[in-house]
């Protein structure tokens, strides 16, 4: 993992916390050390750890993921999450992206995703890669520019996002349009 990536949210992040950015729907946290289980109904993002282990529960299947890894959860659902490994020394260092499933029509008629190959649950766990890594890294240094931030923030996130690396990994995140835009069976 970039320790590009660690530096950038650390110097964004100088206390415990989870925070929103001036970049709508980029939000970055920090904590120095294990978290309690917190409860939430999670939207669609792209959650990214630069340093630390986090742990998502979806009922009873834990996702445990770290440096080198992303969790992508493809809709709204009752998810528990929890920082496992974080000190004062080496705190969790982590970020999530808002992702606009709106945008996944018009990447699965472009190409760029596939049907999925087996059922979706709406959460999974994927190797982070370089071209996924590069958008991150970009939309992060803006935050340090604010007078660029309003202008190539947007095309850092979002669709950019799904293009570059989440659509090409989420085959599931097609599957789930297409039963979403399923009509019922009566």
């Amino acid at each position: 993992m970039s320790s590009e990536l660690s530096s950038l949210i650390e110097a964004n992040t100088r206390i415990d916390g989870a925070f929103p950015t001036p970049i709508p729907g980029l939000h970055l946290s920090r904590y120095s050390s294990r978290t309690q289980p917190h409860q939430v109904v999670q939207s669609p993002t792209l959650s990214i750890v630069a340093q630390g282990t986090k742990q998502v529960m979806l009922g009873n299947e834990a996702f445990t993921y770290a440096p080198g890894y992303c969790l992508v959860v493809s809709l709204d659902l009752p998810v528990s999450g929890r920082v496992t490994t974080a000190s004062k020394a080496k705190p969790f260092l982590g970020m999530y992206m808002d992702l606009d499933v709106k945008q996944i029509p018009s990447l699965r008629t472009s190409g760029k995703i596939q049907r999925a190959k087996k059922p979706d649950r709406g959460v999974f766990l994927s190797r982070m890669t370089p071209e996924l890594l590069d958008p991150v890294l970009r939309l992060l240094r803006l935050l340090g520019k604010p007078e660029d931030s309003a202008v190539l923030a947007p095309c850092c996130s979002g669709r950019s996002f799904t293009a570059c690396g989440v659509a090409s990994k989420a085959n599931n995140l097609s599957e789930w349009h297409n039963r979403m835009a399923m009509p019922a069976a009566s």
